[in-house]
């Protein structure tokens, strides 16, 4: 991997190195290039700790702030930018009937594209890690990059705090109750078109997803610290999916936010302070304290990582 060490931005405490990496060559640019930037401290002294942030589905808006708060801290960062598009909807629009078989290729597909993407944040860390030698790493995602945040957590062993925020584990069944409409309308084309029986097609979407699965690594994250931040009236990614990766992560932080539009509203916590509540015993909330994003990752690692 080759970046351009001279192209950068400086800040007062930090430079900011932007990069791009064509990792593989599929002929889809979402899942191919992988893009962002490093927020580096000026000494060469205080690379001590790295903190990696990842997205969800879109570029930008779940890693909005934290950056910067993070590395006015004192902490490296890697902000990663890239989207990616893991199950395509023009696949299965052509075809008037859709075998076992052909799903069972289609969901291996979308896995390796989540494989890929997981092995390529890895290697980016540990590029990192090896030229600037960190005693610390932790890794924080939103959504799909709390699922990310998991799997390059179970993989890499220097990593040893882990932040998922309106995230969880079983992936299967994430995509058999979500609501977000492109998984709803592919779910809806699948039920649609598959020949085989409806319990034929869980069963191969949990089998060809198990590769990509972060239930199936989480053992490996018991050890690390592991905080988890729910959104109660989350019809994306529900809570019982984020109670359930606590349950097999050992994770022993878990708190839940109430707040009505859900799991794409859950976003409002990037500008908007709100009440957070935790849960008492495993079912009471209380009130808590008023948090951003940004306050919750910077909180979250200077306790944990410094």
């Amino acid at each position: 991997m080759a970046l351009d060490w001279t192209n950068f931005a400086d800040e007062k405490n930090y430079r900011r190195v932007s990069f791009q990496m064509k990792a593989r060559d599929t002929g889809q640019k979402k899942n191919d290039v992988v893009k962002g930037e490093l927020l580096l401290q000026k000494s060469p002294f205080d690379h001590k700790a790295l903190i990696v942030l990842i997205p969800g589905m879109g570029e930008n808006v779940s890693t909005k702030g934290s950056a910067e708060v993070l590395a006015n801290a004192g902490f490296d960062v890697v902000r990663f930018r890239s989207g990616i598009s893991i199950f395509e909807k023009r696949l299965l629009e052509n075809k008037t009937n859709l075998s076992p078989e052909e799903f069972r290729a289609f969901v291996a597909r979308g896995s390796k594209i989540i494989r890929n993407r997981a092995c390529d944040y890895v290697m980016m860390i540990r590029y990192l890690d090896n030229r600037f030698g960190y005693e610390y790493v932790g890794v924080s995602g939103v959504s799909l990059g709390g699922i990310f945040a998991a799997l390059i957590a179970a993989e890499e062993q220097k990593i040893q705090d882990v932040l998922m925020m309106i995230s969880g584990g079983n992936i299967a069944e994430v995509l058999r109750t979500s609501t977000e409409r492109p998984i709803a309308e592919i779910r809806d084309l699948v039920e649609k078109k598959f020949t085989g029986s409806n319990e034929d097609l869980w069963k191969i979407l949990k089998e060809e997803l198990a590769i990509a699965e972060p239930l199936a690594r989480a053992d490996s994250l018991c050890g690390k610290r592991v905080r988890i931040i729910a959104n109660h009236w989350d019809s994306v990614i529900r809570p019982r999916y984020s109670r359930e990766f606590r349950s097999a992560s050992c994770a022993d932080d878990y708190e839940v936010i109430l707040f009505p539009p859900g799991h794409y509203g859950s976003g409002l916590l990037l500008w908007i302070p709100m009440l957070r509540l935790e849960l008492f015993n495993g079912f009471l909330p209380y009130p808590r304290s008023f948090d951003t994003v940004s306050d919750i990752n910077l909180r979250f690692f200077q306790k944990t990582l410094h």
